[in-house]
């Protein structure tokens, strides 16, 4: 894999400048789609990336039941019209969007946190599984499976490369990765203490960056 570190596509924080500041370091940065309430939103935001560097960088999607479910495949047209190459999807396997994502030549990372979930998502197409222990601040799952566990028999279970998550923060725990036979890791938590970040200094919050109402602001 040429990236050995992803950056982990936290809600409202995994933005444009925190995406090319990690991409122009040499990992691959990462924006999430659901943090922009509209489809347009995004593309500005994809190209505020693209503005910003010049390498790649990834789109993260987050398919979850919902009584009014986002634009799943609006979002995905609007980044293969912007030029995105690389989608990681998380949640349910998706199953319905694969077909479009591989025509167009999508490289499909899909995040799982069990050895069953990781198998599905192999066997649609996607290319990549990122592996989520029970240390991952995002996407834990339920079955208290640490990464040092799930992460080897991943890459024994599986044919396509494997991304490991959950609780990497730095040198020493990428190498720990490698040496379970991952490809690369995904980091998320650690990314929030640096200046791209838009929670930092002092957590300056700022709802209207992304059109959400002020109800939803963090309190410190």
């Amino acid at each position: 894999m040429r990236d050995p570190l992803y950056r982990g596509a936290c809600k409202w924080v995994a933005c444009a400048e925190l995406a090319a500041a990690v991409s122009n370091a040499g990992g691959l940065g990462t924006i999430a789609t659901c943090s922009y309430a509209t489809k347009e939103d995004f593309r500005q935001e994809l190209r505020k990336a693209k503005s910003l560097t010049n390498k790649p960088f990834a789109i993260n999607m987050s398919i979850f039941p919902s009584i009014v479910p986002p634009d799943y495949q609006g979002y995905l047209t609007v980044a293969v019209e912007e030029g995105v190459k690389i989608v990681e999807t998380a949640g349910a396997a998706p199953v319905e969007f694969i077909e479009y994502m591989k025509a167009n030549n999508l490289i499909v990372m899909h995040k799982c946190t069990t050895i069953r979930h990781a198998k599905k998502a192999e066997s649609i197409g996607c290319d990549v599984v990122v592996i989520d222990g029970c240390e991952c601040a995002g996407h834990p799952g339920e079955h208290d499976i640490g990464s040092i566990v799930l992460t080897p028999r991943a890459v024994e279970a599986l044919n396509v490369p494997i991304v490991a998550c959950g609780g990497y923060s730095n040198g020493k725990s990428l190498a720990a990765a490698l040496m379970l036979g991952a490809g690369a890791i995904t980091m998320g938590t650690r990314f929030l203490v640096t200046k791209e970040s838009p929670i930092l200094p002092q957590i300056p919050w700022s709802p209207s960056r992304f059109h959400m109402p002020a109800i939803y602001s963090p309190r410190y």
